[in-house]
């Protein structure tokens, strides 16, 4: 994702915006590279009138434009639609285009309801936490719901959990990694139940937990670990006051804020952490 982009053609002078998250692009390299890392979306994208006029207008691609036109009208897939325009830029090498039809062909073996789900993961990682917090509870509400297994039931009730943590609300979050150990049954969703626990001072409800842990010793140990470790980091990291702040905007209903302040306070702890591994 630390890619340079260098532009090869036309530069264009009124952008495309992308419709699911508004990015502005410029350049057939920059679309490319949009699409390659939002291909869970992408579908949107490359069957929009908005597209093809851009690419004929901005970029002065009108063959290419004309052909994908065709494509669509065809009812082509969403391979041809995207090789149609990989192949208008050397940006990409031919091996990271067969990676990415291979992705494709995973992708529509899914769901929609567990591609959207792969989407909220893909903003989860990126960073993009509102946008993902939103998907995830997308997919909870929907009537879809039934058609994900357990575990990925489970795998979003474990991130909504992690954001409810970083925010400091650990009596909910460990409501959250609790539902979710006993939907996917991962011993990450277990360890962070018993951490939101003790931070939320339910120090009985965590001790009997842990006691429960005890035929797994391996396990138990390294909770016992990892929590000291943890509640070191806890104390060497002056965010209590923008933890404060933070809970209070939510409480005030400021979502905005909330969010910002969120994102905030993670990239300080990422910097500190990056530092300190040097």
């Amino acid at each position: 994702m630390g890619r340079v982009i260098l532009g090869t053609g036309e530069i264009a002078q009124h952008p495309y915006r992308t419709k699911i998250d508004g990015i502005l692009v410029r350049t057939i390299e920059e679309l490319c590279y949009y699409i390659y890392y939002n291909i869970e979306t992408a579908g949107e994208e490359l069957f929009s009138d908005e597209l093809i006029t851009f690419l004929s207008e901005e970029l002065k691609m009108t063959e290419r434009a004309e052909y994908l036109k065709r494509l669509r009208e065809n009812h082509a897939g969403i391979k041809d639609m995207a090789v149609c325009l990989f192949c208008s830029t050397d940006y990409y090498r031919e091996e990271e285009i067969k990676t990415l039809l291979s992705e494709i062909d995973l992708l529509y073996q899914m769901k929609p309801i567990q591609r959207k789900k792969r989407y909220a993961d893909r903003c989860m990682k990126r960073k993009k936490y509102s946008e993902a917090l939103k998907e995830y509870r997308n997919i909870l509400n929907a009537i879809e719901i039934a058609d994900l297994t357990e575990i990925e039931y489970g795998d979003i009730l474990h991130n909504i959990a992690v954001m409810d943590a970083w925010a400091g609300s650990y009596s909910l979050a460990a409501e959250g990694f609790r539902e979710a150990y006993e939907r996917n049954q991962k011993k990450e969703s277990l360890k962070q139940y018993l951490f939101a626990l003790s931070m939320s001072g339910q120090k009985e409800q965590y001790e009997r937990e842990l006691e429960a842990l005890l035929n797994d010793r391996t396990f138990y140990e390294k909770i016992e670990r990892e929590f000291r470790m943890a509640k070191e980091l806890g104390q060497s990291t002056p965010i209590s006051e923008e933890i404060r702040q933070m809970r209070a905007a939510r409480s005030k209903g400021k979502v905005g804020d909330y969010y910002k302040m969120m994102e905030t306070i993670l990239s300080s702890l990422k910097e500190k952490y990056r530092k300190e591994q040097i």
